[in-house]
């Protein structure tokens, strides 16, 4: 969530030696914040003097916070022309549809005897949130179980590895606000998810799977859908 000068700067007084990875952070969501709501919309320049006077921190917060914005790809740094914030080119979504694919499947295979009534109650409850979002056309409101809804399998999995490079992925595909909205594409997740937890339900990892690698997370299956949603001016 955004951050008020206020809150940085008090941060910025109370937070000694070992506390500076929470200010960090807090800098972190706050431009992550920014992109989102389209403050810092791809190719624009953060420019640190400006950051930090108006949030009344030290640019040492701020630099950890644009590294690890970098190693999400979400800016570029570049010796002679500054910080931007990087563009999300059409092969740069096909390979990380690609990547999480490939992540989420293994996931599968290995935590698939894990799951219990549990987490299908939850499944459905997440699949039940996402269509009354659509209903309300409240994108945001449809963000989070979807979300959710993958995050059950990275935390049955219990890997930290996966979730390294998922979360990133996250982060790039959503961060930026989405230019429009496609009812039509988010009611195919709906009925995918559907689809994944019925599958689960009966014990078929081989469907579960199916529909994860040939449907949901298949690039070419969804590119008219994410040109259409990324690219409008096409």
């Amino acid at each position: 969530m955004p951050m008020e000068k206020r809150n940085l700067g008090q941060n910025k007084m109370k937070l000694p030696g070992g506390n500076v990875d929470v200010l960090r952070d807090r800098v972190y969501e706050y431009l992550r914040s920014e992109m989102e709501k389209g403050n810092l919309p791809p190719g624009a320049s953060i420019r640190m003097n400006v950051v930090c006077e108006k949030l009344k921190i030290s640019k040492t917060p701020l630099r950890d916070a644009i590294l690890r914005l970098e190693a999400e790809g979400l800016v570029t740094i570049q010796a002679r022309s500054g910080i931007s914030i990087s563009s999300l080119e059409i092969e740069d979504i096909r390979y990380l549809f690609e990547t999480i694919c490939a992540c989420e499947c293994v996931l599968i295979d290995s935590i698939f005897h894990k799951f219990d009534s549990s987490h299908y109650a939850l499944l459905e409850k997440f699949n039940s949130e996402m269509r009354s979002a659509i209903n309300r056309g409240d994108y945001i409101g449809y963000s989070k179980p979807h979300w959710e809804f993958h995050d059950l399998f990275v935390e049955l999995g219990d890997n930290k590895v996966a979730r390294r490079i998922i979360t990133p992925i996250k982060h790039r595909l959503w961060g930026f606000p989405r230019r429009r909205y496609h009812q039509q594409w988010e009611l195919m997740a709906c009925e995918e998810h559907e689809s994944i937890t019925k599958a689960i339900k009966e014990k078929n990892k081989t469907e579960a799977i199916r529909v994860i690698k040939e449907l949901h997370w298949n690039f070419s299956y969804n590119e008219q859908y994410i040109r259409w949603v990324y690219y409008p001016e096409e």
